[in-house]
């Protein structure tokens, strides 16, 4: 039973936390932009950075893990039935 607490307080709380960025807003990463100036001792490999599409896909990744969380919990939470104490 201790198992099981624990478990649905977890994700509880992360939930709590997604509800709360999702109100906020949350900052998008900063795409990496200073060049590297480490030597490169291969050849041209024609590969373009990809900085900000990376950041960009990464922050829409978080995004909707976060909207799948709440959208988990709320919807265990609405098909839980409510029993009245007498």
């Amino acid at each position: 039973m201790k198992v099981k607490r624990a478990a649905v307080e977890e994700v509880l709380s992360e939930y709590r936390v997604c509800k709360r960025l999702d109100r906020m807003g949350d900052k998008t990463p900063e795409p990496k932009i200073t060049p590297s100036y480490e030597p490169r001792y291969h050849g041209n490999t024609n590969q373009i950075s990809k900085s900000v599409e990376d950041a960009v896909v990464k922050n829409l990744d978080k995004i909707d893990y976060r909207r799948r969380i709440v959208e988990m919990v709320e919807l265990a939470v609405s098909m839980l039935t409510i029993k009245k104490e007498r």
